[in-house]
């Protein structure tokens, strides 16, 4: 099995006698005398070492304030880290929690783990609520099922929302399964399967919606907008290219405006190239449909909406 040497000092130098020595054959376990209790021999090494906790076959890295309560857990660098849940572990860093089982928290600072199988790869006041998680950046929460958040600032997953993922930005919510934003600020999924590419205070409210980029865009159901100002697709299978303030109204199927201004497609089956101010046929019975629909669509030429919340 190989031996464990432990040698004290002597009580000169104005200190008690601290252990100065640990001497371990390969893959020997440091412990406790009689089985029970916690052993206490590093209180004057510098750095502390590696010894049992109160949790069955824990470890933890003694004299920098750590803990493993968890049976089978581990808190092996970093101070401050505390390892409760059974079979969880904390690789370093300061002030980290990893609370539940098969947990792992890897650095960074005022990180959570709450979900089981859940991995905090590092950042600050990151935190994992539910089980099979990943996160990492700066004060993202993460309360999807086998959801991640690989990076950014303040974004969010709410609860219970499986398999979606937020790669990165600021201010971004997951508010649906199976949906993803990769960047950007202040986006939001609404819809189950929505897709949100970047840009800036874009919603994708609809099922199957998708967003690639731009400023304050709406897309329902079915629906998509690549880019622009202000776009709204409405219809299921409608679509807008880009430009600014250009509406597809809700109700009818399969109309697209590619570009241009102030453009409104209210009927099925129809599409406007570009231009400024055309309207498509019965703009008139769905005009109010489109703008009551979308917080960020006035649907009329030279009406503001709600533009000012979200300057």
């Amino acid at each position: 099995m190989g031996l464990v040497k432990i040698s004290k000092g002597g009580s000169g130098g104005g200190g008690g006698g601290g252990v100065t020595q640990i001497i371990a054959g390969s893959g020997i376990c440091i412990s406790p005398i009689g089985g029970t209790g916690v052993v206490t021999v590093c209180s004057n090494i510098v750095g502390g070492v590696e010894v049992l906790d109160s949790g069955t076959c824990s470890t933890y890295r003694c004299g920098v304030n750590n803990s493993a309560s968890g049976n089978c857990s581990a808190s092996l660098g970093g101070s401050c880290n505390v390892a409760s849940g059974g079979w969880s572990t904390i690789s370093g860093g300061y002030c980290n929690t990893s609370a539940d089982t098969y947990t792992s928290i890897v650095g960074g600072k005022s990180n959570c783990n709450l979900g089981c199988f859940s991995v905090v790869l590092g950042g600050e006041c990151n935190c994992n609520v539910c089980c099979y998680s990943l996160t990492y950046g700066l004060c993202n929460v993460n309360r999807g099922l086998c959801s991640n958040i690989l990076g950014g600032c303040n974004n969010q997953i709410f609860n219970n929302r499986s398999a979606s993922s937020i790669l990165g930005g600021i201010n971004n919510t997951a508010n649906s399964n199976n949906s993803s934003i990769s960047g950007g600020v202040c986006n939001t999924v609404g819809g189950p399967s929505t897709f949100i590419g970047g840009g800036q205070f874009n919603i994708a409210a609809g099922q199957y919606g998708n967003i690639g980029g731009g400023r304050c865009n709406y897309a329902g159901q079915f629906a998509s907008v690549s880019g622009g100002y202000y776009n709204t697709a409405l219809n299921n299978f409608s679509f807008v290219g880009g430009g600014t303030r250009n509406c597809v109204c809700g109700g009818l199927t399969d109309s697209s405006i590619v570009g241009g201004c102030l453009n409104k497609n209210c009927q099925g089956c129809s599409i406007i190239g570009g231009g400024q101010g055309r309207n498509g046929k019965g703009l008139e019975g769905h005009e109010k449909r489109c703008r009551g629909s979308n917080p960020l669509c006035s649907c009329g030429s030279g009406e503001q909406g709600n533009a000012s919340r979200t300057r």
